[in-house]
């Protein structure tokens, strides 16, 4: 499992005079996964994660 830094270690980064947030944090130990969280007018909060795509499931059947 990928590990990420705390969330109150990660940078906020506001847009639109504060009416939109995020912070995200990739994986100390998986580059290609993070992990966000999204605040939309102080209200809404979406959280969210990255990972790659496994091959596996890409590769077209024989």
């Amino acid at each position: 499992m990928a590990k990420v830094d705390s969330i109150k270690s990660w940078q906020s980064n506001y847009i639109g005079g504060g009416q939109f947030l995020y912070k995200y944090a990739r994986a100390q130990d998986e580059p290609l996964c993070s992990a966000w969280i999204l605040v939309f007018h102080k209200n809404l909060v979406i959280l969210g994660n990255t990972e790659p795509h496994c091959q596996q499931h890409t590769q077209p059947s024989p």
